[in-house]
């Protein structure tokens, strides 16, 4: 039986077990095809268990339904990637692994990840016209390939002559060893937009050549000293590198480099091996084309007495010393060719052996910056110096690490050169102060006064992934939008007494921005990647994901504070989709995207709407514009009702056409904002967006969601569909339950959402399963409140709009505004 392609049948893509009658379960190495975020095709984490082997299907030429179902790509989808991992037993599975692998990139694969580990070394006699290789033709003429990685410790023969990928962009090379060396003049000439190259080689016959034009990151990773000899060479040809990081052994001759004029970044850790290479070339080509360094990085200093010597020798060697000076400004950074460069301690150890030979290195000749330290923690010495006889030597400051015993020469050695250093931020700055100083010319001992340099202020990736707490490291966020109070609630304005109240609400405060901080960079970050064609599924998962990072997630003390609305076209509000839900965005669809953050309970609740169709443009406008006008009119003491009037009136000054019918804008009735408290998203009181209703007044003190919705229908919801909403109540008593399960997934619902609104997507996250009846079971108990879905009218449309403001005892606080809206 060839045990060639393995599906786990817990997943929620499985074969057809009739395909295969009478085949037993067996345990086999598994075969992973991601199928995360609609990337992929089949299961990609398996069990550990019995999974189920399909066999001689693709060996007798079959389409297994796993491929009608699962190998298909539509239009919409963001990511199509191949995550391939096959151990290859005999000649029979290289048939089906090519096959196999040609049938999907056929279907237009953007990636593919092929892990190959045969049995055996040498060549296979698997294609008579495109030669002899483990990988099928097809996958190196794909036309649609973006990324490619291909592994591991193997040969995989001898490449098509005609390799053509013309959108590959980033390719990795996990110890393949190719005949002739394919990789450099038939697969690389073959990519004529590859961007990003990565090679690691722990094996031997590895390239000696690498070459590509358009190549802009460029990572080499060489370890096999076994092959190693004085005939050893290395040559690069990227003219429009960017980015370096090159390590292996310091070779015998570097016959050609060409790295351009664009390379910002390099990192050398170059390793010396005397019993093979008796003399490395590095008084000429180990400048690898870096000729304007200005920063030096030397990695893995450990602080010993042989590594400060081999620094000693290797700084007062080169004639940049007497030029170092403070790093560039960051205006003059691009104008240069290199600012950053890391060497290892072996390539410094290399280096200085020729150093103290008398060897020049011009390499240096307008370094401005060198920094060492470990891999973990580096530390920075930033130079300026005047004098030649200036040595600088290592300070390290790592707190964390003991102070080692020292004998007696290495102490020597390391006062010396802690006697002859110089330290400075600035040459400028240091001149001023020498200026400032000329007063006391008089003292020899003058001590220089040293100005803390301006840190660069954090900012985040894109996507983003650092927490905000880390970009804003004195604690305090962003206030929000203030607007002042009007009319009889003016002099809260310069009240001291107010101020006061405000100054001991502060944390709580800090807390509710920090939330809404999150809010803003989330949103901005999903406004911008939302597209038509994307799984509903997608989208939220993608946002609640961006939303733990950046908050931080640390069970009820910080993260989401109830589930990611995504309702569509007539449903307002309280739809996200469950679990294998396939329901897809689309160019007409009117989606409103209504999530929330919190912070110890804190909750900000904020909502927008997303329309491509710009024939929408009315029907958003009328529910933004009234928000606007809810908070404007929100105040202490205003009373609620009066805020939905001036809603109504905006909201139902609107209207839209849509296709050639005009619609007249209406609020509607049955939903409102409401107050928000710690904990609890209802919190009593309900913001009107029609005329009428309550008359209590706003207070101060308090949190409001303030939300409107505009439809083209009714103007009234009703519940429908699938449930997919639930939360605590609130104020849930004691009630005895008699499922043992319904006990069970209460204990859950305290521990991870409390009274805090979740999904059954967060219980299936969390692991839980069979659990609905339990949850009907705490539902019908009065515990646990079942949200359906809100919906008007089928046809209509709905946009929604929502921000969260406080009522501070001085001004109104629009803590979720942003740039956005």
């Amino acid at each position: 039986m060839t045990n060639f392609i393995v599906v786990d049948v817990k997943t929620r893509y499985y074969v057809d077990l009739s395909v295969i009658p009478g085949r037993n379960w067996e345990w086999l190495d598994p075969f992973d095809v991601d199928d995360v975020q609609g990337k992929c095709l089949l299961p990609c984490h398996l069990f550990r268990g019995k999974t189920l082997a399909i066999s001689r299907c693709v060996e007798h030429g079959l389409v297994l339904p796993v491929f009608k179902n699962l190998v298909t790509f539509s239009s919409s989808s963001k990511h199509r990637a191949l995550h391939f991992s096959c151990l290859q037993n005999v000649y029979s599975d290289v048939v089906n692994e090519r096959r196999w692998i040609s049938s999907v990139v056929a279907r237009g694969v953007l990636e593919v990840d092929v892990s190959l580990r045969p049995h055996w070394a040498g060549n296979v006699d698997t294609d008579e016209v495109h030669g002899n290789c483990f990988l099928p033709y097809h996958l190196f003429r794909s036309k649609t390939l973006v990324k490619l990685c291909l592994g591991t410790d193997t040969s995989v023969g001898k490449l098509p002559p005609d390799v053509s990928l013309p959108a590959l962009k980033s390719l990795f090379i996990d110890n393949i060893v190719f005949e002739d060396q394919d990789l450099c003049d038939v697969l690389l000439p073959g990519c004529p937009v590859l961007e990003e190259f990565t090679v690691v080689h722990q094996t031997d016959y590895y390239p000696h050549r690498l070459s590509s034009r358009s190549l802009k990151k460029l990572t080499v990773f060489y370890d096999f000293v076994y092959e190693l000899d004085d005939g050893s060479i290395m040559s690069f040809d990227t003219p429009s590198l960017v980015s370096l990081v090159y390590t292996d052994y310091a070779l015998s001759a570097y016959p050609l480099v060409n790295l351009g004029s664009s390379l910002l970044e390099a990192k050398l850790d170059l390793s010396y091996c005397k019993e093979k290479i008796k003399r490395p070339d590095l008084s000429g080509d180990v400048t690898i084309g870096l000729f304007q360094v200005k920063v030096l990085g030397v990695l893995g200093y450990k602080g010993t007495a042989k590594e400060l010597q081999h620094l000693k020798s290797f700084l007062a060697g080169t004639e940049c010393i007497p030029k170092l000076r403070v790093e560039f400004p960051e205006d003059d950074i691009l104008e240069a060719y290199v600012q950053n460069l890391d060497l290892s301690l072996d390539t410094v150890d290399v280096i200085c052996r020729y150093v103290e030979e008398g060897l020049d290195l011009p390499v240096f000749k307008n370094l401005v910056k060198l920094s060492f330290g470990s891999y973990k923690e580096r530390e920075s010495i930033e130079m300026a110096s005047e004098n030649p006889e200036v040595v600088v030597a290592p300070v390290v400051e790592n707190g964390g690490a003991k102070p080692s015993s020292k004998g007696k020469e290495e102490q020597s050695l390391e006062s010396e050169l802690s006697k002859k250093l110089e330290i400075t931020e600035d040459a400028k700055e240091e001149n001023n102060e020498e200026e400032e100083g000329s007063k006391a010319e008089t003292s020899t001992t003058t001590k220089k006064k040293k100005k803390n340099k301006s840190k660069k202020k954090p900012q985040q990736t894109d996507p983003p992934t650092i927490p905000v707490v880390k970009l804003f490291p004195s604690g305090d966020f962003p206030e929000g939008e203030i607007q002042q109070y009007k009319d009889d609630n003016l002099w809260r304005t310069t009240s001291e007494e107010k101020r006061e109240l405000e100054r001991l609400h502060k944390p709580i405060y800090n807390s509710v921005r920090q939330a809404a901080e999150v809010h803003r960079q989330v949103r901005k970050y999903v406004r911008s990647i939302v597209k038509p064609g994307m799984l509903m599924t997608d989208i939220c998962e993608t946002l609640e994901d961006t939303v733990r990072k950046l908050i931080s997630e640390n069970g009820l003390k910080a993260g989401i504070a109830f589930p990611t609305g995504c309702s569509l076209n007539w449903v307002a509000a309280h739809w996200t989709p469950n679990s294998g839900d396939k329901t897809v965005l689309q160019y007409d669809d009117v989606m409103k995207l209504d999530f929330g953050t919190h912070i110890d309970g804190h909750i900000v609740d904020c909502a927008f709407t997303v329309a491509f169709n710009p024939m929408y443009d009315p029907l958003l406008a009328a529910s933004r514009e009234a928000t606007y006008t809810g908070i404007k009119e929100a105040g202490i003491d205003v009373r609620l009702c009066d805020i939905g009037a001036a809603i109504q009136e905006v909201m139902e000054s609107y209207e839209v056409e849509i296709n050639g019918k005009v619609f007249p804008v209406k609020s509607i009735r049955n939903l409102n904002g409401h107050s928000i408290g710690p904990y609890q998203i209802h919190a009593g009181k309900s913001v009107p967006i029609v005329k009428g209703g309550e008359q209590t007044k706003m207070e101060e003190g308090e949190f409001y969601a303030i939300e409107t919705f505009g439809s083209t229908g009714k103007g009234l919801v009703r519940e429908d569909l699938e449930c997919s909403h639930y939360m605590k109540n609130f104020d849930a008593g004691h009630v005895p339950l008699r499922l043992p399960r319904a006990k069970q997934l209460l204990a859950t619902i305290n521990n991870n959402f409390s009274t805090l609104a979740f999904c059954r997507r967060y219980l299936d996250r969390i692991g839980e399963t069979k659990y609905l009846m339990a949850l009907k079971n705490l539902c019908d108990a009065g515990i646990v409140q079942p949200y359906p879905p809100l919906c008007d009218v089928k046809g209509s449309y709905v946009s929604q709009y929502e921000h969260t403001i406080l009522l501070r005892p001085t001004c109104k606080e629009v803590v979720s505004k942003g740039d956005d809206y």
